[in-house]
């Protein structure tokens, strides 16, 4: 194998450039550019199928030449405005045509802008085609469609629950849920295309953005899981990111401390310590883990493994991608764990009407029962109250006034008329005492109503005037028949006082409704 630098791949000529000798693999860091690089292999005879390259290189794009002869040109390569077809991994067919006995030359020319962080070529795999393509066809198919098959499920999975998210109040859980398949979903997607709208320094610092992201968005999922979130990760967790993406992107953009080297260790290091403390925060859920959610958990613990040991792997140069390799499964375990504990998507509008109207119904018997058992409370509460105003009034009424007459009669003081007037006081103080006994309407206007009623009648006979008058809206708003029966035993206390004490031959009643809300009553005889 031999290299040079080329500066313009246009105006290439093969013969002029100055070849050195390499080793392979071949790793060039860390100046963007063009690369040029002669391979050699020797062929005894030439196979009338042809054969079969694999290229493994690691540049943004390349071309490839058979014995002069140009094999492979995707997209653009004039810098700045490159295109990114170097991600492609194929099995790439060497016609007989172009073979030939003995040696045999492969060119590949590269470029990469400043984004990438070198250049790298290790020796290519070259062989039978049809052993070849049958030999790498599971990791063709790994490197190609089923990382286009994982982020655009991811992609579904990322609208589906941003969905439910938006619809179903926004629970943090699935919003963190629905963070990381984005994430997820986009750094693959970052590998597929070829074409992108950023180049250089501004789409590494993307993609970055999406990786740092990843640990953050696991950390709070593990914090979210049992409904319990421990305070401030969140903030802290996002802050981090936002400080760690600033730097990054600086060192990126204007070429600090080692470059993409830098960027790299950093972003790794952030990825292991939030993995040690989403593992940190998962493994105490362990101890009270519900029979019923198993298996959510042990897709999530097996989500969280992954990461760390992706992570740890990362730090120590590299290893198998478990993670982005089980995404789809992974994902799709996780958004059906939710989905299972908290949405009910099956079930028919005429069933969901049902259940809430099932629940509907039991919370309004529920209520109505209460209700019964506070107006019982308080209708057994009135009645010992008024048990006792009752016995109260035949105490200091009834019972005075027969002691008085008793004890006159036994002195030999009982003129007829004093007998008589004192008797009549007693019919009439029990006439009180029955009126008082009726029940009371619960509505403000329609005690009063009973109250003139029972009043007119009373002082009739008496040749007693009545003049009652009410005014405004006398409706009593937010007060039981506690209150009412109140105002009602007010009333009708005042107006007998009246009748037995003041000897007057009128009583007025003035009952209204005050500019400030407050009920203004007045009983007035003469004087």
């Amino acid at each position: 194998a031999e290299a040079a630098d080329v500066p313009d791949l246009q105006r290439m000529d093969w013969t002029q450039l100055k070849f050195e000798p390499v080793e392979l693999p071949w790793r060039d860091c860390c100046e963007p550019g063009y690369r040029v690089l002669r391979l050699r292999f020797e062929l005894a005879a030439v196979p009338a199928e042809g054969l079969a390259i694999v290229p493994i290189v690691g540049a943004d794009n390349y071309r490839l030449w058979l014995n002069d002869t140009l094999l492979l040109d995707e997209g653009r390569f004039q810098l700045p405005e490159i295109t990114y077809h170097g991600n492609v991994r194929a099995v790439f067919r060497l016609p007989a045509g172009l073979l030939q006995t003995g040696s045999n030359q492969i060119g590949l020319a590269l470029v990469r802008d400043g984004g990438s962080p070198n250049f790298i070529v290790a020796a290519p795999v070259i062989g039978d085609y049809a052993t070849l393509r049958q030999a790498y066809a599971v990791r063709s198919f790994v490197l190609n469609d089923y990382n286009t098959i994982s982020y655009a499920m991811g992609l579904c999975l990322t609208l589906l629950s941003l969905i439910v998210w938006l619809r179903g109040g926004r629970p943090a859980l699935l919003g963190w849920l629905t963070l990381l398949a984005a994430s997820w979903s986009l750094r693959l997607l970052y590998y597929d295309l070829a074409d992108p709208p950023w180049r250089g320094a501004t789409r590494m610092a993307l993609l970055y953005a999406m990786v740092n992201l990843l640990p953050v968005a696991w950390l709070n999922l593990a914090n979210h899981w049992d409904g319990r979130p421990w305070r401030r990760v969140a903030s802290i967790s996002l802050l981090s990111y936002g400080l760690l993406q600033a730097l990054v992107t600086a060192i990126l953009q204007w070429r600090w401390f080692d470059h993409i080297d830098t960027a790299d260790m950093l972003s790794m290091a952030f990825g292991l310590l939030l993995a040690l403390l989403t593992m940190l925060r998962f493994l105490p859920q362990l101890r009270q883990l519900p029979v019923e959610r198993a298996a959510e958990y042990a897709v999530l613990g097996m989500c969280l493994s992954l990461l760390a040991v992706s992570a740890w792997n990362s730090l120590n140069g590299g290893g198998p991608d478990h993670v982005n390799l089980a995404m789809p499964a992974l994902l799709l375990g996780l958004m059906a764990a939710f989905l299972a504990r908290n949405i009910r998507l099956f079930r028919s509008s005429e069933q969901l009407n049902q259940v809430l109207g099932e629940r509907l119904a039991e919370r309004e018997q529920a209520l109505h029962a209460a209700h019964q058992r506070e107006r019982q409370l308080v209708r057994r509460q009135a009645h010992e109250e008024e048990r006792q105003r009752i016995l109260r009034r035949m105490h200091d009424g009834l019972g005075s006034q027969l002691m008085s007459l008793l004890l006159a009669a036994r002195r030999g003081q009982c003129d007829p008329p004093v007998m008589a007037d004192g008797l009549q006081a007693v019919i009439d103080e029990m006439r009180l005492l029955i009126d008082s006994m009726d029940s009371v309407s619960e509505s403000l206007p329609a005690a009063l109503q009973t109250l003139h009623e029972r009043t007119r009648q009373r002082l009739a006979p008496l040749g007693v005037h009545l003049d009652w008058q009410q005014q405004g809206d006398l409706r009593w708003n937010g007060h039981g028949p506690r209150e009412v029966l109140q105002v009602f035993r007010i009333l009708q206390e005042a107006i007998s006082n009246a009748l037995r004490h003041s000897g007057s031959d009128r009583i007025d009643v003035r009952i209204e409704r005050l500019d400030d809300g407050r009920l203004q009553v007045q009983v007035r005889d003469h004087g």
